[in-house]
Parts: C-alpha cells; structure tokens; sequence
C-alpha cells in the first residue's frame, strides 16, 4: 500500500510541474495518432474525449501496477 501513495503522490507532483496547456499538448502527442486512427478529428469533442479516456486508461493501468508490487 506505500507504493501505491508513492505512486500517487508522484503522479500528483509531475502533473503539477505542468501547465494545462502542457498537459494538453503531452496527451496530443501520446494519444493523438490513436484517435486519429479511430476517425476523430483533432479539435472535435470526441476527439478531446478520446485523449482523455486514453490517458485515463494509462493512469488506471499504471495505478494497477503500482498496487500489485
């Protein structure tokens, strides 16, 4: 259980050295050539909710890795 607060508290420390449009820009270019693949167009709603389902994914996959060690 203490990797997981580690896991968190760190997940919560480098998303706070970002600015939102950082953020925004580091999801465009990890998810982006996925959603694009998957027909969205990059501006659109279902677009941008792609990216963040994507990056929830991630966070919840790397979440689960963290619980198991």
């Amino acid at each position: 259980m203490d990797n997981l607060a580690r896991y968190i508290g760190l997940a919560f420390f480098l998303s706070a050295c970002m600015t939102p449009q950082q953020r925004a820009e580091r999801m465009e270019l990890d998810y982006g050539p996925q959603c694009r693949k998957l027909g969205h167009s990059p501006g659109s709603e279902p677009y941008r909710r792609c990216l963040q389902s994507l990056h929830n994914v991630d966070v919840s996959e790397g979440l689960l890795h963290a619980m198991s060690l």
